[in-house]
């Protein structure tokens, strides 16, 4: 999963607000039709409305949305894909709230249905194991934040080349946890293997290389 926590630029949040706003109209027209996939469109239309408020941080006003989407996910039958989702956007929430007990337990429910809905290999699958290692990480359960990162970074490879960039977060993920282990060369080797990769991909000058 993309990070949401990212500052918005100035000149955006007027887009932002409209944005909001359409969205809010859509969410209400939803909100009066009927279950199936009426109901996948407006558990999509609430999780957008959350993602909105994440990208600035506004974790707080995108929880009701989240667990509304959740609800409406657990209470029509929507496919198990549409409910993962609302169970991983509402794991990421509370991560990023430092809920990580709460974060865990919405993670693996999430992703016992993301690999029911895909496959076990799926690279979705490979990001929802990212944030589980991250959920391990904050609960300073380094060897198991490890083995799950190993996982998701295997599924990765199995899909793009060595040193696609698909791969740089995840390496960077590693050098973080080794950085929290006190593993500080192996930190190293993973954050200069992460900067290459990303340089090459990007540029020199790209803010993602900064």
């Amino acid at each position: 999963m993309t990070p949401l926590n990212s500052l918005v630029p100035k000149q955006q949040i007027t887009c932002r607000v409209a944005f909001v706003c359409l969205s809010s109209l859509i969410v209400f027209g939803l909100s009066r039709m009927g279950a199936g996939a009426d109901a996948i469109g407006s558990c999509a239309s609430l999780r957008s409305m959350a993602r909105i408020y994440m990208a600035s941080g506004g974790y707080e006003q995108a929880q009701p949305f989240l667990e509304k989407a959740l609800n409406v996910a657990r209470e029509t039958s929507v496919p198990d894909s549409e409910a993962s989702a609302c169970m991983l956007d509402l794991a990421y929430l509370y991560k990023n709230q430092h809920k990580l007990t709460a974060a865990e337990t919405m993670c693996l429910a999430g992703l016992a249905l993301q690999q029911k809905a895909y496959q076990p290999d799926h690279p979705y699958v490979a990001h929802t194991l990212r944030i589980l290692s991250e959920i391990y990480r904050g609960q300073g359960r380094y060897e198991e934040a490890a083995g799950t990162l190993d996982r998701a970074m295997e599924i990765v490879r199995n899909v793009s080349r060595a040193d696609d960039q698909e791969l740089a977060p995840f390496k960077v993920d590693m050098a973080r946890l080794m950085v929290a282990r006190g593993d500080l060369a192996k930190a190293e080797c993973y954050f200069k293997d992460a900067i290459e990769t990303i340089e090459n991909s990007y540029g020199s000058e790209h803010f993602y290389t900064a």
